[in-house]
């Protein structure tokens, strides 16, 4: 079988599921009833055996119920309402499905050592796959999207993915308490007061960036010093800088942040701060090249001919790089795309 052909068709070409041991010829390795492309690039679950002590929750912008429910064949209609009231279990995931939620939500308060959040949207409400449409978050009263304040156990994760942001993400360590966070194939837009991705006090946290579409904003990225990564996103078109880390003192001696495969065009400042970068279209660093990425209006697909195609690199363990914002697998062509979105020509 061709190592890039996606034989049974469930989001992951042969070598994704060679590597991961599963069944090339079936969507449901372990017949968990969960896919493996959803387990290995989103649940971070086993697609070998199933996982009885995951607490799965749901939630669909239709349902009639916001407290007191959150079972499959019962969703809340509330985000907010499911993370303020259960208890987190050592794995929790949240499946959110297509639609609109009028809501700021905000994580807030202790987790479990060594737990796993994953909010995750883009759910059919039928069936529970994910499905074509969006799921959008429009942030209230000039508030971000989401704002993570957790203080969390340096073995503690969030991973926020396939959301539309509208009004941007938090993230505030709260200063002694680290927060590790990936935020992964998100629609950033909209947050004219702020920034797209906001990080404070989290100097011995991590934040991944990855597969995210930043535009809109007034600043793309803002970050006090953390240990940053920015892989494979299309942040542009923002008011003020694509990424800015600052220089303050505080945590600077284990901080680290790079840029990896992303195309930064038409910010205000392209890029600022970041320590290191590879493989990456920006107008204002010597380290980036400066051609115009041939972006089509208004989205963050490249064009047939751009310079950002075929031109990433791989950074080694990071599964993501197999999907774009899309969901498509990668690799088309001779090599990764820049930015977000894998050109599929």
């Amino acid at each position: 079988m061709d190592p890039l052909e996606d034989s049974d068709g469930d989001g992951l070409n042969n070598y994704v599921e060679y590597w991961h041991m599963t069944n090339p010829l079936s969507k449901d390795t372990d017949s968990d009833g969960w896919p493996d492309a959803l387990e290995i690039g989103s649940f971070e679950t086993d697609p070998l055996c199933p996982e009885p002590e995951i607490q799965i929750l749901f939630v669909d912008p239709a349902s009639s119920c916001r407290s007191d429910c959150g079972t499959r064949e019962r969703p809340s209609s509330s985000l907010q309402a499911i993370l303020g009231s259960r208890r987190m279990a050592a794995k929790t995931l949240v499946l959110v499905a297509t639609g609109v939620l009028n809501e700021s939500v905000e994580l807030a308060g202790q987790l479990p050592h060594g737990s796993f959040v994953g909010l995750f949207g883009g759910f059919d409400p039928g069936t529970w796959t994910r499905g074509n449409g969006q799921t959008i978050l429009q942030g209230m009263n000039d508030k971000h999207a989401f704002c993570l304040s957790s203080r969390l156990s340096k073995s503690s994760r969030i991973v926020v993915e396939c959301f539309t942001l509208v009004g941007g993400v938090s993230i505030d360590g709260t200063g002694d308490s680290p927060m590790r966070v990936k935020l992964s194939r998100n629609r950033i837009i909209n947050s004219p007061e702020g920034a797209g991705v906001e990080i404070l006090r989290n100097p011995n946290g991590q934040v991944h960036l990855i597969n995210n579409y930043i535009a809109g904003n007034k600043a793309g990225v803002l970050s006090t010093p953390t240990c940053l990564l920015v892989l494979n996103c299309t942040i542009v078109d923002n008011g003020g800088p694509g990424i800015h880390v600052s220089d303050e003192a505080s945590g600077r001696e284990t901080a680290w942040s790079t840029s990896i495969n992303n195309i930064l065009w038409n910010n205000a400042v392209d890029l600022s701060g970041v320590t290191s970068v590879a493989a990456t279209i920006c107008r204002n660093d010597p380290r980036c090249a400066s051609t115009d990425p041939e972006l089509m209006k208004g989205s963050p697909e490249i064009s047939s001919t751009s310079p950002a195609r075929d031109a990433g690199i791989y950074p080694v363990g990071e599964i993501e790089l197999f999907f774009d914002l899309e969901g498509h697998s990668r690799v088309v062509g001779k090599g990764i795309d820049l930015g977000a979105v894998e050109i599929r020509k």
